[in-house]
């Protein structure tokens, strides 16, 4: 039983793999954020010496029988097929129960897991300052999003007006072609703002009708604005564009 791989879940079986962040979702129809009730740590109860060591199921309610099986974290339900907890999580750990009842564990401190069975596949977000294993609605506008750079999935505001910056890799990029569009636009007129000032300048001095340190200065200042503004619209006509996955 491995407990270090936060995207899998605790027994194996039914429960299919996955991995947050590799392209594991699957049918995006079922991406939404839902509500899970923390999962409490289940009290061994001490049955008879008939029945021995026992637990109740979190998900059916039906008793489990704990012989040689005390050491273990969790146990599996022989009526329903779903884990329950008999111990606390590790350290750093903690439980979260997905509403299609498979049981998940994660680092405490994560913001969203995804459920590993192929019929559910959602993505729970937890509140980082809610009970342990309480999940919260993201934000509107939250999307999932691709790198274009290392192929990475994570979650970003398309509702934000400015770039990606990946968790993973680093890279900065345009979630969809829009806003470096727009940005690139948007400096291309002021490019040509300033241009045409320093042009004009150039201009008066050749006709003598501007003259004086401080007129040289203001050229040399609108001619500095244009290719700064020149820069930034080749770099935001270059920047790298991240595709969209699909809303949470």
């Amino acid at each position: 039983m491995a407990l270090n791989n936060e995207n899998q879940p605790l027994l194996s079986g039914s429960l299919a793999e996955s991995q947050i962040g590799h392209g594991g979702y699957g049918d995006n129809s079922h991406m939404e954020p839902i509500s899970v009730n923390p999962e409490q740590v289940a009290d061994v109860i001490e049955a008879t010496q008939d029945t021995g060591p026992s637990v109740t199921c979190r998900v059916c309610e039906s008793e489990i029988s704990l012989d040689g099986r005390m050491m273990n974290h969790v146990v599996r339900c022989g009526r329903c097929n779903e884990a329950t907890p008999i111990r606390a999580a590790p350290p750093g750990k903690k439980y979260v129960r997905c509403p299609c009842h498979c049981l998940l564990i994660c680092k405490a401190s994560s913001s969203r897991i995804a459920c590993p069975r192929d019929n559910c596949r959602r993505v729970i977000t937890l509140g980082p300052s809610g009970p342990v294993g309480t999940a919260i609605r993201a934000p509107a506008g939250t999307c999932r999003v691709q790198c274009c750079e290392c192929q990475e999935i994570f979650m970003f505001n398309t509702l934000i007006n400015t770039y990606a910056n990946c968790p993973h890799c680093r890279t900065i990029s345009s979630v969809g072609t829009r806003y470096k569009r727009a940005r690139a636009s948007i400096y291309f007129f002021f490019l040509i703002l300033a241009a045409g000032f320093g042009i004009g300048f150039t201009v008066s001095f050749s006709h003598g009708v501007a003259e004086g340190w401080f007129a040289v200065m203001l050229t040399i200042a609108f001619y500095a604005v244009a290719m700064m503004m020149l820069y930034k619209c080749v770099y935001f006509l270059r920047m790298k564009v991240s595709q969209v996955l699909g809303p949470v």
